[in-house]
């Protein structure tokens, strides 16, 4: 599952797979690693994986626009505040 929620975040953000956030529920370690940026996180434990979870932004936006009658203006518009690029 984690897995699949790294890989969705990499997705174009266009992309009804893009993830844009993520839940993981767990504890923070003493450990940390580093990024290949330079960054460096801690590392954390799992302690309960049906905590965890991804947003896919742009697929719950689709869906709402599919079954809200709304003129086009107001879906370009709302895609322009969020960010997305009209099709």
């Amino acid at each position: 599952m984690l897995n699949l929620m790294l890989a969705g975040q990499i997705e174009p953000e266009s992309s009804d797979n893009y993830v844009e956030r993520v839940s993981i529920p767990g504890q923070i370690t003493d450990k940390t690693i580093t990024l290949f940026s330079g960054q460096e996180v801690p590392v954390i434990t799992i302690t309960n994986i049906r905590g965890m979870y991804g947003w896919k932004v742009n697929g719950l936006i689709d869906i709402i626009l599919n079954r809200v009658n709304i003129p086009n203006i107001l879906t370009i518009i709302l895609d322009d505040c969020i960010g997305r690029k009209t099709t």
